[in-house]
């Protein structure tokens, strides 16, 4: 099945002190889940047809160990299932050599035009 694999950097305004999630300056669960969810949509980017994107439906997420600000974070997705228009994702990021997290993920493909529509 298909993977990829994301760099992205633990930056102040990813920490838990300055989103609210927590007090301390270290990367917050929020930002690591928003980094696991872009990785996800930028797999899909090659399924999408003109008119389409993809809508987060579902996250399991184990955060395992903090990050200090500065530090490098690299997200690895795996599509594991498509079924329909629903896709699956086993998920792991990593600070270095350490496994900092580790969940699921499912992602739909919606019509952009009609799901705009039904807000």
């Amino acid at each position: 099945m298909k993977e990829i694999e994301k760099e992205f950097q633990v930056t102040p305004e990813l920490s838990a002190a300055k989103m609210g999630s927590g007090q301390l300056e270290v990367l917050a669960t929020p930002a690591l889940i928003a980094m696991m969810e872009n990785t996800t949509q930028d797999l899909l980017n090659g399924v999408l047809e003109a008119g389409q994107s993809s809508v987060g439906t579902q996250i399991q997420c184990n955060h395992l160990k903090a990050s200090a600000i500065g530090s490098s974070i690299i997200v690895k997705a795996r599509l594991i299932k498509k079924d329909q228009r629903f896709y699956s994702f086993e998920l792991e990021a990593f600070d270095g050599e350490n496994m900092i997290a580790k969940g699921s993920h499912q992602r739909a493909i919606i019509n952009v035009k009609k799901f705009m529509a039904r807000l």
